[in-house]
């Protein structure tokens, strides 16, 4: 598939997809928007991609990590946030109602829940970390103003390190 983005594909998750020869992709459409879809490997034909998501998705947004697929969409110049629990449908993740973010970063899907760096709105060079539910979806403050640093290539750079020897601690 040449429509499919950059680094933007992922194999099936052993125990959560059910055929071992799925893969997970985000495809630009003809019209120039983005899906998230899945095919066999075997036959990823136009007519075999399955959209698993109604409406188009933000480019580079797809993230495929254990029991999580991660998507966002952005419209009328505000981004949603959406997470699909062993691969049921996508429920936009809520954040506590004070918060307001303006970027959000994936950490970790281990210990059965999501980690993740939420830029708030008037945030710049930090990031606070939120800790969600077993299904991604309700988020709990964990701690603020996290130093981060932007990279080449628009790549975001947090400052925290995994606890060697103890999972999901940080």
């Amino acid at each position: 598939q040449e429509r499919v983005t950059k680094e933007r594909f992922y194999w099936s998750v052993t125990g959560v997809d059910g055929d071992p020869d799925l893969v997970h992709m985000e495809i630009q459409d003809n019209s120039g928007g983005f899906l998230y879809v899945t095919c066999q490997i075997s036959n990823c034909s136009e007519k075999a991609l399955k959209a698993h998501f109604s409406g188009n998705i933000d480019q580079n947004s797809l993230l495929v990590n254990d029991d999580y697929i991660f998507i966002q969409a952005t419209s009328e110049n505000r981004t949603k946030y959406y997470v699909s629990y062993r691969r049921g449908e996508f429920v936009q993740m809520k954040l506590p109602k004070y918060a307001l973010p303006k970027d959000m970063q994936i950490i970790s899907t281990d210990e059965n829940q999501v980690f993740v760096a939420v830029k708030e709105w008037h945030q710049t060079d930090t990031y606070n970390l939120y800790l969600s539910d077993l299904k991604g979806v309700y988020f709990t403050l964990a701690l603020e103003d996290v130093r981060s640093t932007k990279q080449p290539e628009e790549n975001v750079v947090i400052d925290i390190h995994e606890v060697q020897g103890v999972k999901g601690v940080f």
